[in-house]
């Protein structure tokens, strides 16, 4: 299987080649300027899409090697709306139960109830107000 890293390289290789090939051509009036601006933007355009796109796949393959039971600080704070750092202040002060196993912090996934109701919001208005930011696919 190719991944999108290589295939990122090799855009990034086949616009090195362009920039350096066309200008020769264009000299050579075997290719119009027009033409060969067009062409090398495009292939720019391509490998800004795949550097994104391979950046993103190695974020996510990140993310799932730390994922474990439970939430992230800022995963909690994303689904129950609270803001990151009082979710963090809240983690140090024990006032949220946490476990840390080597320096990631995960809590528990019953503790989401209980925050909510602790903090005096709705479940479903929390849910409700996280999904107005979500994008929708």
């Amino acid at each position: 299987m190719i991944t999108v890293r290589e295939k990122a390289d090799c855009a990034a290789r086949a616009l090195r080649e362009r920039r350096f090939v066309y200008p020769r051509l264009v000299r050579e009036e075997r290719m119009a300027k027009e033409v060969a601006d067009r062409e090398i933007s495009i292939m720019e355009a391509i490998v800004e899409d795949y550097r994104a796109l391979a950046d993103e796949e190695a974020a996510q393959q990140k993310q799932m090697r730390r994922c474990g039971p439970g939430y992230s600080i800022a995963a909690f704070a994303r689904e129950t709306n609270i803001p990151y750092r009082r979710v963090e202040k809240a983690v140090k002060a024990n006032e949220i139960a946490s476990v840390t196993i080597g320096g990631v912090t995960r809590i528990p996934e019953t503790e989401k109830d209980r925050v909510l109701r602790a903090y005096g919001i709705e479940a479903e208005a929390a849910e409700q107000e996280v999904a107005r930011y979500e994008p929708e696919t």
